[in-house]
């Protein structure tokens, strides 16, 4: 089967009537498509107008926006998107003629710059609650606000802040009952040093006017705090040309002075006692010597029994006591040397002693007795009694 086109002829007769079906046709549909109703949610923002001398209270802020319902025909909603997206539709709340206290705006009536044809359906939220305040200065001073406590062996001195008072502007119902202002806490379990920051002010619970300072520079002073610790049976060290030779008795107490976070860092190694003696000296003695503890000595002079502390620190560290205060070395050395200066103390690792407390020190302690200067810090500081 074949499909016949139309002619020429036939499509120019009528030609009048068929454009008239056309136009016709067209204006229905346009007709169709105005009547037609659309949707849409918009977000408007919110203005608000607060009096003079009052400021809003309350721990919740009001919203910045609300969230509206709109239906219309498509050109009316087309206008509404290119309006809410140039912000030139806002909700406005005019407050400057308010008085103290509770107050509430309503959301419902419609906004400003709404475009004709716009129907609103629903707003979220549909209104707010304002409670406005006498608006207040108060001049207070300023506290620095901590958490936890400093690492054992050190205290706080000092403590500021720059200024030590501040004026702020807010709610006359809380700034009336706040008679200190207090900073942002700040950590101490990790401070060992004295610092100085900037800290925020802690205006929480506080109707606080924008212009009112919020910062301040915190400052705190801390230092070490003087400390004893004691060493029970620490074993003393002899050294090569002391062999064959007893000492008696074999190990000292040892108490000690200093920083305590210094005394607290010395391990089991750092505390060692020795036999300091020459060759010389040790091929002199008789069958039974005495043997003190000095706090400087020369190995020459004859034994005497020595506290060496090997810490980077060593010299802030005092020997307050040793017990006992003498021993007894008996028999002869075996082979002595002959004009061999004295070697250096032996560095096998002696066992752990005991600690017998670490602590801050007594005031009430007599002051330890010492006798010579303590040797530089880059050598172990050596100290006897």
């Amino acid at each position: 089967m074949k499909l016949r086109l139309p002619s020429a002829q036939s499509l120019r007769e009528n030609i009048g009537l068929k454009i008239l079906s056309l136009l016709l046709a067209l204006s229905a549909w346009m007709l169709a498509q105005g009547e037609q109703t659309y949707h849409a949610t918009v977000v408007v923002p919110v203005e608000y107008r607060f009096p003079e001398g009052l400021i809003l209270s309350g721990d919740t802020p009001p919203p910045d926006q609300v969230v509206i319902q709109t239906s219309g025909s498509r050109a009316a909603m087309k206008a509404l998107q290119e309006e809410v997206r140039a912000i030139e539709i806002v909700y406005e709340v005019d407050l400057r003629y308010a008085e103290p206290g509770r107050t509430i705006h309503t959301f419902r009536q419609l906004p400003e710059g709404l475009p004709d044809q716009v129907t609103i359906h629903t707003v979220s939220p549909a209104e707010v609650e304002l409670v406005l305040d006498v608006l207040v200065s108060r001049t207070l001073p300023v506290e620095i606000r901590t958490r936890g406590e400093l690492p054992e062996g050190y205290a706080e001195t000092a403590r500021s802040t720059q200024p030590t008072n501040v004026e702020i502007r807010g709610g006359q119902s809380k700034l009336k009952d706040i008679d200190v202002l207090y900073t942002e806490a700040v950590r101490l379990n990790q401070r060992t040093a004295d610092f100085e920051t900037e800290l925020a002010l802690d205006m929480s619970n506080l109707d606080i006017h924008p212009s009112s300072p919020s910062t301040v520079i915190g400052a705190m002073r801390i230092q070490e705090v003087p400390g004893r610790r004691g060493l029970d049976t620490l074993p003393i060290q002899l050294p090569e040309e002391a062999a064959g030779l007893e000492l008696s008795p074999a190990d000292c107490s040892v108490s000690l002075e200093g920083p305590l976070p210094v005394l607290l860092d010395l391990g089991p190694a750092a505390v060692t006692a020795h036999l300091r003696a020459s060759a010389q000296a040790l091929g002199a003695m008789g069958p039974t010597t005495t043997v003190p503890w000095l706090l400087d000595g020369d190995p020459a002079e004859g034994p005497h029994l020595q506290i060496i502390i090997e810490h980077p620190r060593a010299d802030d560290v005092k020997v307050a006591s040793v017990d006992p205060s003498t021993y007894t070395l008996t028999g002869s050395p075996s082979n002595p040397p002959a004009r061999r200066s004295t070697p250096a103390a032996s560095r096998s690792t002696p066992a752990e002693p005991e600690a017998s407390g670490v602590g801050p020190a007594d005031p009430a302690d007599p002051p330890a007795e010492s006798s010579g200067s303590p040797s530089p810090s880059t050598e172990p500081v050596a100290t006897g009694g």
